[in-house]
């Protein structure tokens, strides 16, 4: 036995002395490749393209294991680190956070199949609840040993709780063996990009709507205004004798203009007012109520001339966003917008 140990202290003081492959020394400073063991506990150095510094593989198929394992108490202990040009370009922190400069993820359409189109992408947006937070103090199992405890992250956070989103979007969320969900964030923007498309052809559906009930083109024509108080006033300024303002009226041959105003309040959730002022010349005047998708769902005639009032209460209309018009003797005068919340 006594000549198998003098045997190995041999072979390693050969390899010190004569390749300096593998180093060993005082306090259990080990170097692989190199001499220099001032400030690590283990060295590995290689200068040889193609070669790997260090390679750790597990055989085990049928256990999760490690294939390394860093135990720290202080959450900033940058347990991997790289640097290049003198710069840390890379680092992950004991806590779990990770600093890099661009994150890229495999995307080619070779390594995909079954792609599908993301379907009712603003129905599950809508289902989605953003939240701030703050994480929880999660001891090390073996803390004890340590004979510390770990330091508690007081950092507030944003995102979602992966039980919340895994109900309405299963492929964004992962389960680890301890039972601990993840969400993939960044497939959510796919679901985003498509939502807002949906929502862009609802705006062009509306505004088709528009501009076939009254014969304009917003968007073209610069005749969509939004003012200050989020009132929505139709500019017909271009074809008609029109003064616009916060209040947006029509100018006849009288000596009194067409107005019509913001509803108060907005948004409501019990009751709202519209108030008009109307001239007696005026022969019909109607105020119409749109929904989003710009199909007609209200219609008040008003019968009194000069100022006054309609009265909408929450229970005529769904909680959800309004426009309503007014016509006079079939001309449009303004139009605003509308909220009623639950």
């Amino acid at each position: 036995m006594k000549t198998k140990i003098y045997l190995l202290f041999a072979i390693m003081a050969i390899s010190n002395v004569a390749f300096s492959q593998i180093k060993v020394a005082n306090g259990g400073r080990v170097g692989i490749g190199t001499n220099d063991l001032s400030d690590s506990k283990l060295y590995v150095k290689t200068t040889v393209n193609g070669n790997l510094a260090l390679k750790l593989q597990n055989y085990n198929s049928n256990s999760y294991g490690y294939q390394s394992l860093g135990i720290a108490t202080n959450r900033y202990t940058k347990c991997w680190a790289v640097q290049y040009n003198n710069m840390e370009a890379f680092r992950v922190y004991a806590d779990g956070n990770v600093w890099c400069k661009v994150n890229f993820i495999h995307s080619d359409s070779s390594l995909k199949r079954n792609i599908i189109r993301i379907e009712n992408s603003m129905q599950k947006l809508n289902q989605l609840r953003g939240v701030s937070f703050k994480y929880k103090t999660m001891p090390l199992s073996d803390s004890a040993a340590i004979g510390t405890t770990v330091q508690e992250d007081t950092s507030t956070y944003l995102g979602f709780i992966a039980q919340e989103v895994e109900a309405v979007l299963p492929a964004a969320v992962r389960t680890d063996e301890f039972g601990v969900k993840a969400v993939n964030y960044a497939g959510l923007i796919g679901l985003l990009v498509e939502a807002i498309k949906e929502q862009q052809t609802q705006i062009n559906n509306l505004q088709n709507s528009i501009n076939n009930c009254c014969g304009y083109s917003f968007m073209n024509s610069g005749g969509l205004n939004l003012l200050s108080d989020s009132a929505l006033v139709l500019d017909t300024s271009k074809s008609k004798n029109v003064s616009l303002g916060k209040s947006a009226s029509n100018n006849k041959n009288t000596s009194k203009e067409i107005k019509l105003f913001q509803n108060q309040p907005n948004p409501f959730s019990e009751s709202t007012s519209i108030n008009f002022d109307i001239p007696s010349n005026i022969n019909t005047a109607n105020i119409f109520v749109y929904n989003f998708q710009g199909q007609q769902i209200k219609k008040y005639s008003i019968n009194q001339r000069g100022k006054g009032n309609i009265t909408i209460n929450s229970g005529e209309l769904a909680a959800g966003t309004y426009y309503y018009t007014l016509i006079a003797d079939q001309e449009e005068i303004a139009t605003f917008k509308m909220i009623l919340t639950n």
